[in-house]
């Protein structure tokens, strides 16, 4: 996979995610609200710390920049 997702990017992926996931174990009460933020907290962490992101690739979106453009 071509990593698209740039530190910033993923600083920011990162905290709103483990935010989703605290709200949907700690604060929500509803099992389906609580799901759903959880699988989007997930995601979210999960998308920063592997630096790929699928929905970006339709949209054409890469915030991943480095010289010479390569994959680590």
């Amino acid at each position: 996979m071509k990593k698209n997702v740039g530190n910033s990017d993923k600083a920011i992926r990162f905290v709103i995610g483990l935010i989703l996931g605290a709200l949907g174990l700690f604060v929500v009460h509803s099992t389906v609200w609580t799901i759903v933020l959880l699988a989007v907290g997930v995601v979210m962490v999960f998308t920063s710390l592997s630096g790929f992101c699928l929905i970006y690739l339709p949209l054409g979106l890469d915030t991943f920049r480095t010289k010479g453009k390569t994959d680590q």
